[in-house]
Order: structure tokens, then sequence, then C-alpha cells
């Protein structure tokens, strides 16, 4: 798994710059937004394509260079409060456009970078500057944001799954419930996440997910607090899961940890339908009930 997703902080050094793409802009109130941007080094990003002769116009990532990228790239995630209408001004998120992130003392804006989703943070100061989309290194960097094919559903007759319960579960500042069906085992999972970054100290200690029933993960959307809990309670990675498709390099690499982990379906679009995505069961509830369910 890539280091940014474990819980304990990899033992490298405070990058000098990040490209960078916007992972959110989310409002805080009082005219305020904190701003999310997902990175990865770019001094190694460099050393990375020149060893893999990706700096030739004609070149393009083989399964090697892919393989290495999301195991091993230096991920970062970098958060900044600012005035909203500032933040949609400058970092309104664009797809397949990224943003060159400069360190320094001098820079003109303050924010907190995180090495993984669990570590402390780092106060930094730091400048912001788009790269144009036809940047070299726009287009190497979209490279590795390519997605697998869709793994074809079966269609075969569907057999009826009846869920009783919803289980809301304490995992902290994070989203994460479980469908039950009548004899109390979990079935379907929506999000399975858990306090990260500024958040991470609301996870419970020991997260664990029961899994003998087979469930699959649907996730709502890609924010980390939704999904966070499968880099600890890493069975989860070979599930089945149903998501939207997935916005920036963080989201890309976290799918193919899912993609290596079990060799399991992987559906990117929620309208899949559930009679498909759930070995060819209908889903069926009745008289469901809400229960509060503590992970610590």
């Amino acid at each position: 798994m890539n280091p940014h997703f474990s819980a304990e902080t990899p033992e490298r050094p405070q990058p000098k710059s990040l490209y960078a793409q916007v992972d959110f802009i989310e409002t805080l109130g009082e005219g305020l937004a904190l701003v999310g941007f997902d990175g990865v080094d770019t001094e190694w990003f460099a050393e990375f394509t020149e060893r893999y002769g990706l700096n030739d116009n004609a070149a393009s990532a083989n399964a090697n260079a892919c393989e290495e990228f999301f195991r091993e790239a230096p991920l970062f995630h970098l958060q900044l409060t600012m005035f909203f209408d500032e933040a949609n001004r400058r970092f309104r998120p664009r797809t397949k456009h990224w943003l060159l992130l400069e360190i320094s003392d001098e820079g003109q804006l303050f924010g907190q970078l995180y090495p993984t989703l669990f570590s402390p943070a780092q106060t930094v100061e730091f400048n912001a500057f788009r790269l144009p989309l036809m940047n070299r290194r726009s287009q190497q960097l979209n490279t590795f944001a390519l997605l697998p094919a869709q793994t074809s559903m079966p269609q075969t007759r569907p057999t009826p799954l009846h869920i009783e319960e919803l289980a809301v579960l304490d995992v902290g500042q994070g989203s994460a419930n479980a469908l039950l069906c009548r004899e109390g085992i979990a079935r379907i999972y929506f999000d399975v996440g858990c306090g990260v970054y500024r958040n991470a100290a609301t996870r419970p200690p020991n997260i664990s997910f029961c899994q003998c029933g087979d469930p699959v993960v649907v996730l709502s959307h890609w924010d980390a607090d939704h999904w966070a809990a499968a880099a600890v309670d890493t069975d989860l990675l070979t599930r089945t899961w149903i998501a939207p498709i997935p916005e920036t390099i963080k989201h890309i690499v976290f799918l193919m940890n899912i993609w290596a982990a079990g060799e399991r379906r992987f559906c990117s679009a929620l309208r899949a339908l559930f009679a498909s995505a759930l070995g060819s069961s209908s889903f069926v509830a009745e008289d469901l009930q809400v229960t509060a369910m503590s992970q610590a």
C-alpha cells in the first residue's frame, strides 16, 4: 500500500514543492473555506520520469512505471483556510489541471501539510501557481490519472437479499454505515471512513469491520473520511467496491491499491444496479431500523 495511507508516518523529508490538484473546497461559515490539495513531491517525480524515460515526447508509462508510481509515489495533503470567494476564484477544481505548490519561508500562503492520512500536521508557507494543461509535467501526471477498465457485472437472475437494520458506526469524524441482514450480518457497507488529517485524533484505536458476509462497499464520494478506515482494516480492500469516478491523484492511487489487493470487482459509478454488484442479489429493505454502533 502507498505510504500515504499508512497509520505510521513514513520517514521522508518535507518536500520543496508539490504537483497538486484541488481535493475539496469546504465551506466553514462566516465567509471562510477550507481548501484541500493532494500532491506528489516534484523532485521525486522528476527523478521518476527521468528513470523511466518519460521525458521523451512520445514516451508513455509502462506497467512497471505505473506499479511503482501507485506503490511508492510520495503523496502529501495540504490544507489552508481562506475566504470562500477567493478560494473559488483561485482554486476552483478543474479536470486534469495541476498546480505547482512551492514551499518556502517566503510563501504568501500558510497551510498544514500532512505526509499521511493520520500523521500530525506540519505548518508550512507556500505559493501556488497553475500549470498550463499542455505543460509537459501536466501531461505526464495525467498519464497516471487514467482508470482501468470497469469490470463487467454478472447478468444472472437475482435472489432476494433482505436488509432489516442500518447500523451507524462510530469511527470519529467520518462516515461508516452497515446494512445488516436478518441474521445481523453486514452485507453492505455504505462508506468505510474515519477521522483523518486534522481530525485524525477522533479515530478510534482499533477499527475492525465484520466481513463474514462478504459485504460490498458502496462509496458515496471520495472525501478521505469516507474511505480511510480501509487503510486501517485492510481486508476491506479485498471487497467489491462501488464508487464514483475518482477525481484527484490520491483517489486514483487508493483505487489502484484496492485493485491490487484482491483483484475484486470495482464499478466506478453509483448508478450501477445493486442487483449486479451484490453478486446477483436483489435488495429488499423491510422495517429498516437504525442502530448506532461503536468501533472502539
